[in-house]
């Protein structure tokens, strides 16, 4: 478990160096609204990726339709709608 624990803080680190690096080439090569652009493209594709390869979740069954809920449970705080 050590392993893949020094991995994952290894590659952390290493953007820590590489993103300002390369963020404050790509600003003096391209200038800042390009960058910003680009840097809000890569989110939207980012959230597009998630929704297309993350499967939706089913909303869990509540206590008030369930067939185990005796009478009282439909006036609980945790069940109310």
């Amino acid at each position: 478990m050590a392993q893949p624990s020094v991995l994952l803080f290894s590659s952390m680190r290493i953007t820590y160096v590489v993103g300002p690096v390369l963020a404050g080439g790509l600003i003096a090569a391209w200038g800042e609204p390009t960058v910003l652009f680009i840097d809000a493209a890569s989110f939207l594709v980012a959230a597009l990726l998630l929704l297309r390869f993350v499967p939706a979740v089913e909303r869990a069954l509540t206590f008030r339709n369930s067939p185990a809920c005796s009478p009282g449970c439909a006036f609980s705080p945790a069940t109310r709608s």
